[in-house]
């Protein structure tokens, strides 16, 4: 399975949170499947799970149920990231505060 296949199984993004982050919806999901591939090996887990519809539906949902506490976070920390640095950040707040 290619990485445009797995994009194509990735519900669409709010324009919340593709505003916050200065993308668009191919960009954001190219970078989800990207960042959700690397979880995946970092958590051991099957690659074989990308290939099922669920688990980007799940990890879309994460994101979008994530996004105000993430940036409550950030602004706590007073984070002046820029916009690649604070899509780093979030999907490391994904991976540390979303089960497996």
């Amino acid at each position: 399975m290619n990485i445009k296949q797995m994009e194509a199984m990735l519900p669409d993004f709010s324009d919340e949170i593709l505003k916050d982050f200065e993308k668009t919806q191919d960009n954001f999901k190219s970078i989800t499947v990207q960042k959700g591939l690397q979880m995946l090996e970092r958590r051991k887990m099957d690659t074989n799970t990308a290939k099922k519809t669920e688990f980007w539906q799940k990890l879309q949902k994460n994101l979008e149920l994530n996004l105000k506490p993430f940036l409550n976070d950030l602004a706590m920390k007073k984070s002046n990231a820029n916009k690649e640095r604070k899509i780093t950040e979030f999907f490391k707040y994904i991976d540390k505060n979303t089960n497996k």
